[in-house]
């Protein structure tokens, strides 16, 4: 039901206006990771330290970002040299269009970069208002669970969020350079998949890494073999020291679900499945959990606790 739920909300979101859409998504994404400096600092000064550096990114951003895509999107080979068999051509041709319709979907473009900001602004000043006003109607029952829950949601969405992009980034500039260096014909496209599995929870180093062995050359096989085999190492060295992951790390069968998604996710809905089946059902499986875990304060038999408390 969270999954229905969620997918019905997105594509509601999706059809009326994909720009809000994506903006939204990169609303949290970056609110995410920018929290993690802001919350740390005690100063008021400091903080707005932050965020005006944060406004000179984005206007940076502003100026550069068509440039910046132009760039990317003609590195990407959608016919690339090498030796195939006819299969594997097919499924490499398939892969750089969805790669370059991704990089044109989920780009940071202007209009989104402006609806980010104001759901900043909005977040900042309206949104806590209007979230006390909300609270102080609820049932006293009701309010304790929607607020548990929902800063429970958020603290995790959160984190997830922050592991992922700071996955991405590290991961993705070091498998950047190696599969530059190894000079692969589209490392472009290797990059991108290697950005877009860093939000698969757990297993997505590796499956980027298996979906790569695609672009080995025949020619060049040990080689390349060897030096992706030597970043993937040192990949994961790098994430694990720099990144800590949470304690459900050790769940196995999570593990192996967030693994079997991607191929399931295939199968069903080709390329779009591959890459976000694992990190959709992820995020609704993390939501329904905590729904499930504070259900019971509603029904509770216990007198609730003051909202004063």
């Amino acid at each position: 039901m969270t999954a229905i739920s969620l997918f019905s909300i997105g594509l509601g979101l999706y059809s009326v206006n994909a720009d809000f859409f994506f903006g939204l998504g990169w609303f949290f994404l970056l609110s995410s990771t920018v929290s993690i400096f802001t919350d740390r600092l005690s100063g008021i000064k400091s903080r707005w330290l932050v965020y005006l550096f944060i406004v000179i990114v984005a206007a940076v951003w502003f100026v550069f970002n068509d440039v910046l895509f132009y760039l990317l999107s003609t590195r990407v080979q959608s016919n690339p040299y090498g030796e195939y068999f006819i299969d594997q051509f097919e499924f490499r041709l398939t892969l750089s269009i969805f790669a370059i319709k991704t990089i044109l979907n989920l780009w940071l473009t202007d209009t989104r970069l402006l609806f980010a900001g104001a759901l900043w602004m909005i977040n900042m000043t309206v949104f806590p208002r209007l979230l006390k006003y909300i609270f102080s109607i609820l049932p006293i029952r009701t309010f304790e669970f929607v607020v548990l829950t929902t800063s429970q949601i958020i603290t995790e969405l959160k984190r997830y969020a922050v592991t992922s992009v700071g996955r991405a980034v590290i991961s993705g500039a070091l498998w950047c350079l190696a599969t530059f260096l190894l000079q692969f014909d589209n490392f472009i496209i290797m990059t991108l998949i290697m950005l877009l599995c860093a939000f698969i929870p757990y297993a997505g180093l590796f499956v980027a890494a298996l979906l790569s062995l695609l672009f080995v050359e025949s020619g060049l096989f040990l080689i390349q073999l060897g030096g992706m085999l030597i970043a993937l190492a040192s990949i994961w060295f790098v994430d694990h020291t720099l990144i800590r992951e949470q304690k459900s790390t050790q769940n196995l069968l999570l593990v192996i679900l967030m693994t079997i998604l991607p191929i399931l996710g295939y199968v069903i809905f080709v390329f779009p499945g591959f890459f976000f089946s694992a990190p959709f059902a992820y995020i609704a499986g993390l939501i329904s959990f905590n729904i499930a875990k504070n259900w019971a304060l509603i029904h509770k038999t216990s007198a609730p606790v003051p909202r004063n408390a």
